[in-house]
């Protein structure tokens, strides 16, 4: 019987659920969403309502509730795209118009403060006495600094419901601003009275003590807040941060535990970052470990655990996790971002760029991977890859400020100030009052010429900071009105917050130079660098004093750098520099391979290395140093036409050179170095045409000038001139050269060249 019966009821079952109507479904779904969000179980309730949605896409209800659980998680992004959706489903949906609004409102974008002012006047108009709208628009008049409309309209809420505890809260903040803190703290006094078991007219006051610094009773009122909504996520947070205030790092620790032991993930790391930060890092690092390891799956727990990894200096141990993760799957954009940046920081540029090459073409609109890669771009001098990756890192996200600043900063640099201008007035509102910002339209401002729109931007600057950033502009506008004694003490200022500031050091260099007391700034830089510490200040004197003639001093400055410190390249760059000017060669070449021995990969080392060797006469060491040059800056076409004319003229390697050579042009085509390479390897290939017409332009570049280099030019074209039969010009070049520099080994060539043609 019992067999018989079993597939009956299983049939009847199944026809019992596939009866149930969307609706029902529906209903049920945001049902059990609303019991999750009471027991604050962000992350089922959001199950549910996305479960709404996809049942009926178009009922704004639905989305609504789904925005409110995501704002609820944390998840401020997906919240307002939901909120949004679901106005746009129904215009006429008041909470969701409401909360769009609010959102809007506490944005701290003006504008957008604005918009929110006018729909929530518009809904009042058609919906006189809406409690949540009045507290809506007081919102956004306190952003827009209308406070006397914002208190009206809240004292109007009240009068509709006296115990409003969002209406009390924006009053006691109105008082707050007013300093009026005896009549904010009866406000709320009075709302907790009025609604003793209200968890939010708790934290208010709890929020309050927190505010004026009442750390006593700011705990009190968090705890009395958990009593009534145990578990609640913001209450445990804030009380925990005011308990280690008060240095209770038990209860704290306690506190922290216990929010992430809560459901959801918002907070699951809580109480391993906290570990972390107090300095218990074994017992952090072992918390991320045992998240990651329960959650495989789970990206940002384990990006958590590489963060906490790269912190604490174990950098193979990141990288294991990382390489793991991208052997299961080599499409992990998130491990291959933050493997980036671990390649960044130990200047394996190259495999950086791999990486986020990967990312992008993943995921396109990663603002992160294009900022990544504008600083690998930039720091091999590639000003067109760089500027092009800020472009795309702000045109998805207009909000990375960083990225926005840098950029300006190129365009400045670039003296296109009009253009970083327009990338300025393009930031969100909210950034546009910031210190980076108002530094950065400082200098576009100068460097276009508007000196009165600087002047009052540095004065701005200075209600905001002090720093030396804003001091040196400040010396700036003095220099600019001739105030060298104030320009100094601006300085002197910004030197006693940044004492090894170069900035600060050049600016008050130049402000004795200015006056024409160049024996002021050496006796000022010569103080300086006797009783400082730091190498980067010891090796700019010594660089002072070597332009100055004081060789020895120079000498000096630089052996102080290097035994302050003995991995600062700069130093042995320095040195290096000073033996091959003095024809130390092999001494250039001991500082020099102290470098390489440092780093292997310092681009300035192998180009110094490079002339080094060339001038030696051991070319193929020369080549080789040109070569990594070339690898860590591919775009840098000095090197690039170094390398060129070395390969042609000391290697015969013309094939390799050509390439070379034709590249450096295209980058720099009115160069007469990368002209006269290009038309000297043309020559030697035997294009006497094409030779001819670069280096014809070379020369004409050069005009009379009688360096090295330009009468080799003369010679080269005038070898050619003799190749193409024009032997009149070809005669009167190489006399030319003969008589700027018979000394060349190309005069030789030219006298050759004489005698076969009897022009002698």
């Amino acid at each position: 019987m019992k067999s018989a019966l079993f597939p009956v009821l299983i049939a009847c079952f199944a026809v019992a659920g596939c009866n149930r109507t969307p609706q029902e479904q529906e209903a049920r779904y945001l049902r059990k969403g609303h019991e999750f969000m009471v027991r604050k179980d962000y992350a089922r309730a959001l199950l549910q309502f996305n479960n709404a949605v996809r049942l009926s896409p178009q009922d704004a209800e639905a989305e609504y509730e789904l925005g409110l659980a995501y704002l609820a998680d944390g998840n401020v992004n997906a919240g307002v795209a939901a909120v949004l959706r679901a106005t746009r489903l129904d215009p006429q949906h008041v909470a969701a118009r409401v909360k769009l609004a609010e959102l809007m409102a506490r944005s701290g974008d003006p504008g957008l403060a604005k918009e929110s002012q006018k729909q929530m006047q518009e809904l009042l108009a058609a919906s006189p006495g809406n409690i949540d709208a009045l507290n809506t628009l007081a919102r956004a008049e306190l952003q827009l600094g209308e406070s006397e409309d914002a208190e009206r309209h809240l004292q109007e809420a009240l009068g509709k419901l006296p115990n409003n505890i969002s209406s009390t809260a924006g009053l006691a903040l109105i008082y707050l601003m007013r300093h009026d803190t005896k009549h904010a703290e009866e406000a709320l006094k009075q709302a907790v009275a009025a609604a003793p078991q209200s968890a939010d007219a708790a934290v208010s006051l709890a929020e309050f003590y927190v505010l004026t610094g009442r750390w006593a009773e700011a705990e009190a009122g968090f705890h009395k807040a958990l009593s009534l909504s145990p578990g609640d996520a913001p209450t445990l947070l804030a009380l925990g941060a005011v308990e280690l205030r008060l240095g209770q790092k038990d209860q704290a620790q306690d506190t922290y535990r216990k929010l992430s032991a809560l459901p959801g993930e918002r907070y699951r790391h809580a109480y391993a970052a906290y570990l972390f930060d107090d300095g218990q890092r074994e017992a952090g690092i072992k918390e991320f470990e045992k998240l990651a390891a329960n959650a495989p799956g789970d990206r940002a727990a384990r990006g958590r655990l590489v963060a906490a990894y790269l912190l604490d200096g174990r950098v193979p141990q990141a990288e294991r996790v990382l390489g793991a993760a991208l052997k299961d799957n080599p499409n992990d954009v998130d491990a291959r971002l933050q493997r980036s940046q671990i390649l960044l920081r130990s200047r394996r540029d190259q495999e950086a760029e791999a990486d986020l090459v990967q990312v992008t073409h993943f995921k396109p609109d990663s603002a992160e991977a294009h900022y990544l890669l504008a600083q690998i771009y930039g720091s091999r001098g590639d000003r067109p890859r760089q500027t092009a990756e800020l472009s795309a890192a702000l045109r998805y996200n207009p909000g990375l400020q960083p990225a926005r600043v840098t950029l300006a900063q190129l365009m400045t640099l670039s003296n296109s100030p009009d253009a970083a201008l327009e990338v300025l007035n393009a930031a969100p509102e909210r950034q546009k009052q910031t210190l980076a910002m108002l530094l950065q339209r400082n200098m576009a401002n100068y460097v276009s010429g508007d000196k009165q729109a600087f002047r009052e931007g540095v004065a701005r600057a200075l209600q905001l900071a002090r720093s030396t950033d804003v001091l040196l502009q400040d010396a700036v506008v003095k220099l600019m009105d001739r105030n060298y004694a104030g320009a100094r003490a601006s300085i002197d200022e910004a030197l006693a917050q940044t004492p090894d500031d170069l900035r600060a050091l050049r600016a008050k260099a130049f402000s004795y130079t200015a006056q024409n007391q160049p024996s002021e700034a050496e006796r000022f830089l010569t103080a300086y660098g006797a009783q400082s510490k730091s190498a980067a200040v010891q090796e700019y004197v010594g660089e002072w004093l070597w332009s100055a003639g004081k060789h020895d001093q120079a000498r000096a400055a630089f052996a102080r750098a290097k035994a302050i410190d003995p991995r600062f390249l700069a130093a042995y760059l320095a040195l290096a520099e000073v033996d091959v000017a003095e024809g130390n060669l092999d001494q250039a070449r001991a500082s020099l391979t102290q470098v390489q021995a440092l780093d292997s990969r310092n681009f300035p080392g192998q180009l110094l290395f490079a002339r080094l060797e060339s001038k030696a006469g051991r070319y193929p060491a020369a080549v080789d140093h040109y070569r990594i040059a070339l690898e860590l800056q591919p775009r840098d076409f000095v090197v690039m036409n170094n390398l060129a004319y070395l390969l042609a003229d000391k290697a015969g390697q013309l094939d390799e050179a050509l390439p070379l050579a034709q590249h450096a042009v295209e980058l720099a085509p009115e160069s007469a170095d990368n002209q006269g390479t290009l038309g000297w390897i043309l020559y030697r290939k035997g294009f006497y045409q094409e030779a001819g017409r670069c280096l014809q332009y070379a020369v004409s570049r050069d005009g009379d000038g009688k360096q090295m280099n330009a009468v080799i030019r003369k010679y080269h074209l005038a070898m050619t001139y003799m190749k193409l039969g024009d032997r009149t010009q070809g005669r009167a070049l190489l006399l030319a050269a003969l008589q700027q520099n018979p000394s060349l080994p190309e005069a030789a060539m030219a006298q050759s060249i004489l005698r076969e043609n009897n022009l002698r």
